[in-house]
């Protein structure tokens, strides 16, 4: 007897030590920012990715970016930092539910990330199939990655997640009292 799984493809977790807090800061100083799936908080307009103060950072989501791939797809060909922008998450702000379309992966860069300032959570793909067809699926006795239909990541300051673009996510909201600072990015 064998058991297989399929189509599964996961979310590629690394860790990078920069600081960029400052900078961020910077930018929404000069930059009324934007709206999109930011709720009470501050979401840049895209960064100039030949800024020297990216390069280090663009160059590791780079490289883990092709190692993620490659854990996966059999084909070998440059992905490049496509997109970034900074996120600014006061108390009680939040980032509602959405995808990344025309990008191959995505991911976020945590600058500042304080204690109970909200997880990054992804929806199952599966979701919508799962309850009509799995009812039975939300008795389970203990909930996994595999068998949820929503999944958190605890991710800390200095973390970097990538993940395919068609991932549904959303960010909880900030109980702390400190900003959480990111900077999420498209990889094409």
């Amino acid at each position: 007897m064998s058991y297989y799984k399929l189509f599964e493809i996961g979310l590629w977790a690394t860790a990078f030590n920069t600081d960029l807090k400052d900078y961020c800061y910077e930018v929404q100083s000069k930059d009324q920012g934007r709206k999109k799936t930011n709720i009470l908080g501050y979401q840049s307009n895209p960064l100039n990715l030949r800024d020297p103060i990216l390069q280090p950072l663009i160059n590791h989501i780079e490289f883990e970016a092709y190692r993620y791939a490659r854990s996966f797809l059999t084909y070998d060909r440059p992905l490049k930092v496509e997109q970034m922008w900074i996120n600014i998450n006061h108390t009680n702000s939040y980032n509602k539910s959405h995808t990344h379309p025309q990008s191959y992966f995505s991911g976020v860069y945590y600058v500042s990330k304080p204690e109970d300032s909200g997880h990054i959570t992804f929806t199952h793909p599966y979701t919508d199939v799962m309850d009509s067809y799995w009812p039975f699926v939300n008795d389970q006795k203990e909930f996994t990655h595999s068998n949820s239909s929503e999944w958190s990541m605890y991710s800390k300051e200095g973390d970097c997640l990538i993940f395919p673009s068609f991932y549904r996510h959303h960010v909880e909201p900030n109980y702390s009292k400190e900003d959480r600072i990111s900077i999420s990015f498209n990889i094409l």
